[in-house]
């Protein structure tokens, strides 16, 4: 489906860029864009991002009304295709409707808690074995061995993989298909990043293809044979193309974001010592930190867990959200066309200081307190409503568990002075000079 005209929006706020301009500053620091573009304009304008006419959301409000939306006026598909279209096609995200509701729910049982224990002591010996070696090596780049750890268990609990070259060569194309995600030029040919992008993709499409047989013939317990057996109530299963789409956007998703979220908190406690303390506190007031930990026990590190939160505030693995209105729909008082592309700014919203007080600084005593003024949609890094993330209670438990192992057995310092200390939004947040870090063993 086509968007509007640009005249179409012309009644809108205009964001104060100019064509291209947007997509630069936008890459450049997202959240000096956002905070920019709102300031002048307000919480909805209207700009031409990636060659197309849309509307700028800034305000939760405007997240509660496209991302709660339940009566079909709202497209993920459409928002997302020309972005992603090419290098991650039919995948969950650019699926709406009753296909997407029956993909999703496909997919569910493997994500389910019954299943998150098995997958937790899975990872338990990748975690411990990651862990010591970092101790063992005292500096190192967190952001470069939480992107190891993250592949390795993805690559393990959701598809059964476990040869390190295979692992790394998926690293290769994994960062060439998140960086063409972001790529402004979007020629095909193998010299540009969106080109490059492909190229990877096509490289992870024959990977998985190969295995479908054998999978099929000899299933093992991760998602991938899952998804090659499974028959749903009807008896059809999954065509080829469609575990191989399934499979690439959950690989990348597994452990590029949980990556960045492991990254993010672990900067936020080399940057808060206190705060790095208490956690550590909280983890052995639990006790039985040799052991592996359960579910239930990761559940109760409210701390930890409220630590997280703060961290996924300040620094959302994805940034903006994209989505296309099916129908006309006010927003924020204004009127917005049907067919109209929409790219929400969760980042904004989530350090917007009407909702949070002094909003850039770490504090997760917000989520132990809470606020019942706050708006449900002011904290939105998983998304929400229909195409809420499948796997956030398994990002979240695996980050847990990184920490818990890592502040139960050493505690670190920044190692590169203010350098080490930046962060960049886009395309998933991260450090852009890595995370170098003094680890000191307990």
């Amino acid at each position: 489906m086509q968007g509007p005209p640009w005249r179409a929006l012309a009644h809108l706020p205009h964001c104060g860029h100019a064509p291209l301009m947007v997509d630069l500053a936008l890459l450049r620091d997202t959240l000096a864009f956002a905070r920019g573009v709102s300031e002048r304009a307000g919480p909805v304008s209207r700009a031409i991002l990636v060659g197309r006419p849309q509307a700028l959301l800034m305000s939760a409000q405007a997240m509660e009304t496209v991302l709660g939306d339940t009566a079909g006026r709202v497209s993920a598909a459409g928002g997302w295709a020309p972005f992603l279209g090419e290098l991650f096609p039919r995948g969950l995200i650019l699926r709406d409707g009753d296909d997407h509701r029956a993909h999703r729910r496909r997919m569910l049982p493997a994500l389910r808690r019954d299943a998150l224990q098995q997958h937790l002591a899975r990872m338990h010996p990748r975690i411990d074995a990651a862990v010591s070696s970092w101790l063992a090596a005292g500096r190192l780049d967190l952001h470069d061995a939480a992107r190891r750890l993250t592949l390795d268990i993805a690559s393990d609990v959701f598809l059964g993989v476990r040869d390190a070259q295979e692992i790394e060569a998926a690293h290769h194309d994994f960062v060439q298909l998140v960086d063409a995600s972001a790529a402004i030029l979007r020629l095909r040919t193998p010299w540009v990043t969106y080109g490059r992008g492909l190229r990877a993709r096509e490289r992870l499409a024959a990977f998985l293809r190969a295995r479908i047989p054998a999978r099929r013939d000899q299933p093992g317990d991760d998602l991938f044979s899952q998804l090659c057996v499974l028959r749903d109530e009807d008896g059809l299963a999954f065509a080829d193309d469609e575990i191989v789409d399934h499979m690439i956007f959950l690989w990348m998703a597994a452990h590029d974001t949980t990556r960045s979220a492991i990254t993010t908190l672990a900067r936020a406690l080399a940057l808060e010592p206190a705060w790095q303390q208490r956690l550590r506190d909280e983890v052995f007031a639990q006790g039985g930190t040799g052991e592996a930990p359960s579910v239930e026990s990761l559940a109760e590190l409210e701390t930890l867990g409220a630590a997280f939160k703060e961290a996924l505030r300040l620094f959302p693995p994805i940034p903006t959200l994209a989505r296309q209105l099916l129908a006309e729909t006010t927003i924020d008082g204004h009127r917005l066309p049907a067919g109209t592309p929409v790219t929400l700014f969760l980042l904004a919203v989530q350090r917007d200081a009407h909702w949070w007080p002094e909003p850039d600084r770490f504090d997760p005593e917000r989520f132990l307190r809470g606020d019942p003024s706050r708006h449900r949609y002011a904290w939105v890094p998983f998304g929400g409503g229909a195409h809420m993330c499948l796997g956030q209670h398994f990002a979240q438990m695996q980050g847990k568990a990184v920490l818990r192992a890592l502040l139960a057995r050493g505690r670190w310092q920044l190692a590169g002075g203010s350098a080490a200390a930046r962060m960049a939004f886009a395309p998933i947040a991260h450090p852009p000079g890595g995370l170098p870090v003094d680890l000191e063993r307990l």
